[in-house]
């Protein structure tokens, strides 16, 4: 499939790309420097990502941080991402809203203002993201500067792109400008527009906001290039965090573009699946060496930002236990057959039709259009060529991935990295972080273009009815793309496990797919890949529910074995042994995971002995899974009864209707289950205080069960309030906890809502010097919007926000499709709601925040929950202690009828 794009090029060398897609009232900009990790020195190791920071600290005409402020507060959403080969900024908005992103993006492209406060903040947040992101995480060093070292020579190619911390801590004003006049110009640069604008309109705009910047000589690109390795290199990466050990193993990749890279991309596809992988099957069932297996091409960018050099790669997470040299041996055995057999015809076919509807996946979102445009025309070529990347890949032959292998593959001639774990100790103390100054005074400039008023999007046709079963189902139609997506969800989820039966609910979500009179798992796996699906299945706390995403032209042989595979599942007992055992080794890697713990920790605080409040099974309970507790927990949670099922996509609505009954429609009907009880009314207590040795930060959350539900008359209230608290990079927790003190890396505030209640989270990782005043700041803001009317902006630039966003899921078959989905099992009708959701969100008024936020928090039943090093945890000790209990004001009992 072929995009219509038409590109052109400005007097200054800036190129540019657009997309027309009248089919939504908004447009995704997407601009891409040709400037990556790749591009920097020694001893400034982590310019290229610093440096994205700190293009949303001003210009000329633009205060620190206002671009986000404009672009979310005209209803559209930001961010920007560093890869060793580039840098892109991107962002989807209101078309109304267009013209100010490009006048933006233009001026910081051509006026960017960076001080001695916006250069000391943004290190302190590239520093809590190092943090957060590589130094808190198993095994993200081993990936990143584990496998650079192992595979590569020079220093370019070889480092981390998140840089080093003493060379951000190092990083001078005067290196930064120099970075950014070496670099940032339009002629390194491309612009992308996909959705709402035509070509003639977009070189009217282009030329009046970007003409203006000037031609400016950039440093030229080095020849990185490294031949293949003669050698294996192996690095043993010792790692506290780890408790599983991890195998790496990479080779240097030919060029993007060649029929050798086409080759191993087919490769690497047919590696990377799950059941129906050959390494898979090697690895995890025959041997029983790995949990895990996958494969990537190439390991660090993508195949539309590829620039220099990169590397085929297998990563492979080990069984505990299991010796690295074993499994370096097997891999070796695997790869020495399969190069001189090659792999099937069928598996070949297979991959590429997974590639196939992988690539037309990402088209359906205009954001990831322009990413792609913008990416491909600055370091690939021609984006028209984007196409016939396809086509030649589709014409990659069997014998083909057999001889690039043996070209490719060598023993020896790899990089190796054996991840090794080890006990954690206690990290090593940082430098002291330096104050951040306070702001300079600046010069109002330029005023921003107006923004019009944003056009509504179109609701779409809403083609309900019932299958004979009973069994409810939403259709849209939509022929833009040749797909379809799928949302089912059933009543189960862990309320509808039995005394007993702790994780039946997750055992059956994950071995759903395991086994069918007939087919075993590896059979099952492999026809979904070879219709161009993909398919999972998640256990909530009352739902299960069922994803698949696919080809539209398979949509008869999917659903019918999606029928068998709901009425029929048999649970065989070798898989579920394999599953226990498998679960059972990595929850010893889980249960050390920071998330894990807060959210274990939350359940049994804010819930109790409820059905909400159910912890994940203890080994004890997950041995004692067997195939007939799955089996029975099968008949009554995988039913029809009270389901809802979605489907968007390329289908006319007969059509649908016909395929859906004749081949689900024997489902057995059923009764749906009882609503669980109210929630009962909790009190805080001290603060939960969870250790974890080797941490390098604390994640701190603030929790609570609200008495709301999406049904309420107050709900679109609290969306407002919570938005303006804590719901984007706009919002008053980033604002105070990143942008004015440095603190973490990013804070937000959540909440997910139930049957009876809505769990809400606010959450923020920081270094141990500051959680406690961290803490406080969480929770000053929770006062301050239950105490003080909101701003009339910053009410207005909220419902602006959630109004643009809304039509931005709107744009998407996944967003439609999960948007349905929601209302319909939350009770609200998708027609009428879908109708008046913007004119809903507009009624919302300061006072109405004000009082949905004193109705629904509670500061006497929130829960405070930190997971960090041990004597990061000791100052939280004393943290704003809840009241006396005589004084003690409890929550109401939420969600009683």
């Amino acid at each position: 499939m072929r995009l219509p794009l038409t590109s052109f090029v400005l007097p200054n060398g800036l190129r540019v790309v657009v997309a027309t897609d009248r089919s939504s009232p908004t447009v995704a900009v997407s601009v891409t420097y040709r400037v990556g990790s790749r591009d920097e020195r020694s001893g400034k190791a982590g310019f290229a990502h610093l440096f994205e920071h700190l293009m949303a600290q001003g210009t000329r005409n633009l205060r620190p941080r206002e671009i986000s402020a404009l672009i979310e507060g005209n209803g559209g959403v930001r961010n920007a991402y560093t890869m060793k080969t580039n840098t892109t900024y991107h962002s989807v908005v209101p078309t109304a809203a267009l013209e100010l992103v490009l006048w933006a993006e233009a001026d910081r492209m051509h006026t960017l203002h960076v001080d001695e406060r916006a250069l000391a903040l943004e290190k302190q947040v590239v520093l809590e993201e190092m943090r957060r992101s590589y130094l808190n995480q198993p095994y993200r060093r081993a990936q990143t500067e584990g496998m650079g070292e192992a595979v590569f020579d020079l220093w370019e190619n070889r480092h981390a792109t998140i840089g080093d911390a003493a060379d951000i801590r190092d990083a001078r004003l005067d290196d930064v400008r120099a970075f950014y006049q070496a670099h940032y110009a339009p002629n390194n640069a491309v612009v992308a527009l996909a959705g709402d604008i035509g070509a003639h309109q977009t070189r009217r705009l282009m030329r009046k906001y970007f003409g203006r910047v000037p031609f400016r000589p950039v440093e030229p690109s080095r020849d990185l290039t490294e031949p293949p390795l003669t050698r294996d290199r192996r690095m043993d990466f010792p790692d506290p965090l780890a408790k599983l050990p991890r195998l790496m193993v990479a080779w240097r990749a030919p060029d993007r573009g060649s029929r050798d890279f086409w080759a191993l991309t087919i490769l690497a596809e047919l590696l990377a699946g799950g059941e129906e992988s050959p390494l898979y099957c090697d690895l995890v069932r025959e041997a029983k060496l790995a949990l895990s297996t996958s494969a990537a091409i190439p390991w660090w960018t993508h195949h539309t930002n590829a620039r220099g050099p990169d590397a085929f790669g297998i990563d492979a997470l080990l069984r505990d236990g299991a010796s690295a040299d074993a499994a370096l041996k097997r891999l070796d055995g695997f790869i020495k057959r399969l190069s001189a057999r090659g792999p099937s015809e069928s598996e070949v076919e297979r991959a590429k039709t997974q590639l196939e509807f992988q690539w037309l996946h990402g088209l359906q979102f205009q954001l990831e259009r322009a990413r792609t445009l913008s990416s491909y025309a600055a370091l690939i070529g021609d984006p028209r060529r984007l196409a016939f990347d396809l086509q030649a890949l589709a014409s990659i032959r069997r014998p083909e991935v057999a001889a690039a292998m043996r070209r490719w593959l060598p023993v020896p001639g790899r990089g190796i990295v054996a991840v090794r774990p080890v006990k954690p100790s206690a990290p090593e103390e940082e430098p002291p972080t330096p104050p951040i100054p306070e702001a300079a005074p600046r010069a109002r400039g330029e005023a921003p273009p107006p923004v019009g008023p944003a056009k509504p999007p179109r609701s779409p046709k809403i083609h309900r009815f019932r299958l004979r079963n009973g069994l409810s189902v939403l259709f849209v139609r939509d022929a833009k793309l040749p797909l379809l997506e799928l949302r089912l969800s059933m009543p189960a989820g862990k309320l509808a496990e039995g005394p007993r039966d702790s994780g039946v609910s997750e055992g059956a979500a994950s071995l759903l797919f395991k086994g069918v009179a007939g087919l075993d798992a590896a059979s099952i796996a492999r026809a979904f890949a070879r219709m161009g699906f993909s398919v999972g299945v998640e256990s909530r706390r009352e739902l299960a529910v069922l994803s698949a995403s696919g080809l539209a032209r398979s949509a008869e042989p999917f659903l019918r074995l999606l029928n068998r595979l709901l009425t029929e599942a048999s649970y065989p007992e070798r898989e579920v042994a394999l599953w226990r055992e498998q679960t059972l080794e990595r929850m010893r890697q889980v249960r050390l995971d920071p998330d894990f713990l807060t959210g274990e920790a939350m359940k049994k605080a804010l819930y109790g002995d409820h059905p909400y409040g159910r912890p994940f099974p203890s080994d004890a309970e997950l041995s004692a899974i067997q195939g007939a507790s799955l089996r029975a927990y099968h008949r009554r949670a995988f039913r029809p009864g009270g389901a809802t099922l979605v489907l968007v996509g390329d289908l006319a609505p007969e059509t649908a209707r016909r395929l859906l009954d004749r081949c689900l429609g024997d489902w057995p009907e059923s009764v749906p289950p009882p609503l669980p009880p109210p929630v009962p009314a909790a009190a805080a207590g001290a603060p939960r205080l969870l250790a974890r040795s080797g941490s390098r930060q604390v994640n701190l959350s603030l929790a609570q069960a609200l008495p709301v539900t999406s049904m309420d008359e107050d709900y679109p209230a609290f969306v407002v309030m919570n938005h303006i608290l804590g719901g984007s990079s706009t919002s008053r927790l980033f604002l105070n906890l990143r942008i004015d003190k440095g603190y973490t890396y990013g804070s937000y505030a959540r909440a997910a809502t139930l049957s009876r209640c809505a769990t809400w989270v606010a959450s923020a990782e920081t270094r141990g010097e500051v959680a406690a005043a961290a803490l406080g700041e969480m929770r000053g803001e929770v006062d301050r919007i239950r105490e003080r009317l909101v701003p009339a902006s910053e009410l207005d630039a909220a419902k602006r926000h959630l109004a643009g966003v809304f039509a931005i899921r709107l744009a998407s078959l996944e967003g439609l499709a999960g948007m349905l989905w929601k209302l319909e099992v939350d009770g609200l009708p998708p027609e009428r709601e879908l109708a008046r959701y913007v004119k809903r969100l507009e009624a919302v008024t300061a006072e109405d925040v004000r009082r949905v936020a004193r109705r629904v928090f509670s500061p006497e039943a929130m829960v405070a929950i930190a997971v960090g090093e041990a004597r990061d945890l000791e100052s939280l000790n004393g943290a704003r202690k809840p009241p006396a209990a005589g004084e003690r004001r409890l929550a109401r009992s939420v969600g009683a009828q």
